[in-house]
């Protein structure tokens, strides 16, 4: 049911998380068959999800993040990153400790609490202008290492502490 342009991750229990139409779906790997669904809204194509621990952190085309129970698919939590609609779903980093969910996409990375999705911090720089005029719109990129969250766009690094 898993598009083959559709997101998707599997977790070390055997669950395949896929993105079927505006859905999230769970999916016993050995059988195929659908453990739970956690419904979308209209064009909210859910994007790669991120296994962690007893979670499962969501994101979409909606530019909305999200944790649900990986056993049961319930919806703990889901919050906007505050971007406007367009675009990939936000790409999902978790920090080193577990505590700052990091979503990433070509405006901005919004860092958000893994546990209940407080909002804590967000991310944008102006842009460089390479000498010819054109103004850098590459999307940011986030590699977290302990409790520092690497940020890159293009060839700008920035350094933020996280827990």
């Amino acid at each position: 049911a898993v598009a083959p342009a559709g997101a998707a991750a599997g977790d070390e229990q055997g669950q395949l998380y896929g993105a079927v139409g505006d859905d999230l779906l769970a999916f016993e790997t050995a059988t195929g068959k659908p453990v739970w669904t956690l419904n979308g809204t209209t064009s909210s194509v859910f994007g790669t999800p991120l296994p962690a621990g007893t979670l499962l952190h969501t994101t979409n085309r909606n530019q909305e993040v999200g944790a649900v129970e990986r056993a049961t698919g319930k919806l703990l939590w889901r919050r906007s990153t505050e971007v406007p609609l367009g675009g990939n779903a936000p790409a999902l980093t978790l920090s080193g400790g577990g505590k700052t969910l990091l979503a990433a996409d070509a405006s901005q990375v919004t860092a958000f609490a893994a546990a209940d999705g407080r909002r804590l911090w967000k991310f944008q720089d102006i842009g460089a202008q390479d000498p010819k005029g054109a103004t850098v719109s590459a999307p940011y990129r986030v590699l977290a290492a302990k409790k520092t969250a690497v940020v890159q766009r293009e060839r700008a690094f920035y350094a933020f502490p996280v827990e």
